[in-house]
């Protein structure tokens, strides 16, 4: 029997109205890390706290109305999707090794650029990131093998809502960091928000395909750091490096309880 439209709440304008399948991660992403060979075709290796499998199962849930998830799309998902690696060309990667960096940072390991000068859309990037920050912030996404996704912003996150909704500026007691990835393994990769483990300071991390965002928590940062913020004028900053220690470490995490499902099993070497 066909079900009827969901109504509800939207979690973010709260207004009652027909709720969508909301996703956390865009569809897209799981679409660009299918590797397809002929008629075969070998889908995104799923990695959770439990359980290792290749799925192309989505998480999604009813969250938002009509208008917010177009709020979500125009605001920064659909340029930021034209703009990480889709498994074949890296268009933001391709525009800052034709720019010149205005700062190299050996001890960071990173080059710094400036997005104004490059003609980067970073408020599309900044906003983006803050929208699936939010979203793994108020719900709890059931993940396959039984796990959950669900990492709050914690007092900040009616500041994040309030930005969303374009009813206040970026949060001033946050700092989004935006590093664009030279490592293969992160430009064909992806991950939802995560703590950051081991981290002096509270931050999570989330990884789209080679562009890698770490979002820190409160403004007691070291000096300087709060000028790398990539919504900081004028040059809003972008950073460029190897980000394989990053993803290594995030699902090295995982690895040490995650099991590998029997179908992938018989495809390990």
């Amino acid at each position: 029997m066909a079900r009827g439209p969901i109504i509800g709440n939207c979690a973010l304008c709260g207004k009652r109205r027909v709720l969508q399948c909301s996703h956390l991660m865009p569809r897209r992403l799981y679409a660009m890390t299918r590797v397809q060979a002929g008629k075969i075709i070998q889908n995104p290796v799923l990695i959770t706290k439990s359980l290792s499998l290749a799925s192309s199962k989505q998480v999604w849930a009813y969250l938002l109305c009509k208008q917010c998830e177009d709020r979500f799309n125009n605001g920064g998902e659909r340029y930021t999707l034209t703009q990480v690696h889709d498994g074949i060309t890296f268009p933001l990667l391709n525009r800052m090794t034709l720019s010149l960096p205005f700062q190299v940072a050996p001890s960071l390991g990173v080059s710094l650029y400036s997005a104004t000068a490059m003609g980067v859309q970073w408020d599309q990037l900044a906003y983006f990131a803050m929208s699936i920050f939010w979203r793994g912030s108020v719900h709890q996404w059931t993940l396959q093998g039984g796990n959950t996704a669900f990492n709050s912003l914690g007092p900040h996150e009616p500041a994040v809502r309030a930005y969303l909704l374009g009813q206040a500026p970026f949060p001033p007691e946050l700092t989004l960091i935006v590093t664009v990835a030279t490592d293969w393994q992160s430009q064909g990769s992806f991950w939802t928000p995560a703590v950051v483990v081991g981290s002096a300071i509270p931050s999570l991390g989330l990884l789209t395909r080679g562009i890698h965002f770490r979002l820190f928590l409160g403004s007691n940062l070291p000096a300087g750091m709060s000028g790398l913020c990539i919504t900081a004028p004028p040059r809003h900053v972008i950073a460029l490096g190897d980000c394989l220690k990053i993803s290594g470490h995030a699902f090295g995490n995982l690895m040490k309880t995650s099991r590998p499902a029997r179908s992938l099993r018989t495809i390990m070497p």
